[in-house]
């Protein structure tokens, strides 16, 4: 006794076939705003992507560089705990006073830094331009 049972294969190409304009005029009720969204992101061009993230990078930099809010800001006096994080800006040099009394007698950081000078209890830093992230230990 022979049978033949005709199921459709789920990995045939037809199943990846993209919606047409008019399946998805049809399907208003549905949400398609993630089929829509890969499609774009399927069919960038990489040359594209590269211009892109160049130009942020560049508009990055300018503003960056010439921003009012680091170069206006007040100093923070606050407690520091024995590990404590600081933001640094790379454009800028970081001064960090202790108070009086300390003495500070070595500074390790694990990344290079343009400026790492330190004097009784006052610390002045500025990361390289390329700086992300680093330990510093006082």
């Amino acid at each position: 006794m022979a049978f033949s049972c005709s199921f459709a294969n789920p990995l045939e190409p037809k199943n990846f076939i993209a919606p047409t304009q008019r399946e998805l005029n049809q399907n208003n009720n549905q949400d398609l705003s993630d089929l829509r969204a890969n499609e774009f992101l399927l069919n960038l061009n990489p040359k594209d992507i590269n211009a892109v993230q160049k130009k942020e990078a560049e508009v990055k930099e300018a503003f960056d560089r010439f921003s009012q809010k680091e170069i206006n800001y007040k100093p923070v006096i606050r407690p520091i705990a024995s590990m404590d994080s600081i933001s640094l800006h790379p454009y800028f040099t970081f001064s960090l006073l202790l108070p009086a009394g300390s003495i500070i007698s070595h500074i390790d950081s694990s990344s290079p830094m343009a400026v790492l000078k330190y004097e009784n209890n006052a610390l002045l830093v500025r990361p390289n331009s390329d700086f992300k992230i680093a330990n510093l230990t006082i």
